[in-house]
């Protein structure tokens, strides 16, 4: 049995109607884990070992119910998202992990604006 506490679900919405949904837990260096398209499940035993981290994990828009803008439909629309949600919660120095799709939106990342 882990001793560890629940994950608890925020919710940040951004310009144009996009919402992120964002399970996270713990206090540590952040880890963002980015499923693939068997949904946030796919990363669940992965984000549910790592206990000496503050682990993020979201829920791509369009997945799981969570509502998807028109407008949004690439991965790097994904990417973008990501980056900004990143600086909303003020994290610096976040592992990225991503699975399958989740990987692929982390492709465009270096081409961001590095942050200080």
């Amino acid at each position: 049995m882990s001793n560890l506490p629940p994950f608890t679900t925020r919710r940040e919405t951004f310009a144009d109607g996009l919402t992120i949904r964002v399970d996270e837990r713990g206090s540590g260096r952040p880890i963002l884990i980015l499923h693939g398209g068997g949904g946030p499940q796919s990363v669940a035993g992965l984000a549910a070992g790592l206990s000496k981290a503050h682990v993020l994990v979201p829920t791509h828009p369009g997945f799981e119910g969570e509502p998807r803008p028109e407008w949004f439909d690439s991965i790097d629309d994904l990417a973008l998202a990501y980056l900004d949600l990143l600086e909303r919660l003020d994290l610096h120095d976040v592992v990225v992990i991503g699975s399958s799709m989740g990987a692929g939106s982390r492709l465009p990342w270096p081409c961001a604006t590095p942050r200080a």
